[in-house]
């Protein structure tokens, strides 16, 4: 499976557990044109996310891979949409805990006022 991800996310290799949170956009709410499989999926993963680090589990939710590799691994069929994946470790596993705190310490963060608008779309606080 680690074939699948891309070199950002290879800490994937470390886990004991990866997650793939899958979504049937056929099944999805559709309201005003807009599908809303990915809103569904989105607070699914949080959720999941929420419970695992509750149960003092290590979590990270990527979506750096391949999916039509990670379709043909698994064998989950047309039409379904994978969407993100989280590999899943107890905290007391370091191999897993390392290479994650080694790949988040080299991330660039943009800064709240590059994200973050105050009453008009631009403007920062």
């Amino acid at each position: 499976m680690k074939e699948a991800f891309s070199e950002g996310n290879q800490v994937v290799a470390q886990a004991p557990v990866l997650i793939f949170i899958c979504a049937d956009p056929q099944q999805a709410m559709v309201r005003d044109g807009v599908n809303y499989y990915l809103f569904d999926a989105g607070l699914a993963t949080e959720n999941m996310l929420l419970a695992a680090t509750d149960l003092d589990l290590a979590t990270h939710a990527m979506t750096g891979f391949k999916e039509p590799d990670v379709k043909r691994i698994l064998g989950i069929p047309d039409g379904i949409k994978v969407v993100a994946a989280t590999p899943l470790a107890c905290t007391s596993q370091p191999s897993y805990e390392e290479a994650a705190r080694e790949r988040l310490a080299a991330r660039k963060r943009k800064s709240m006022q590059e994200l973050v608008f105050w009453n008009s779309w631009g403007v920062a606080r």
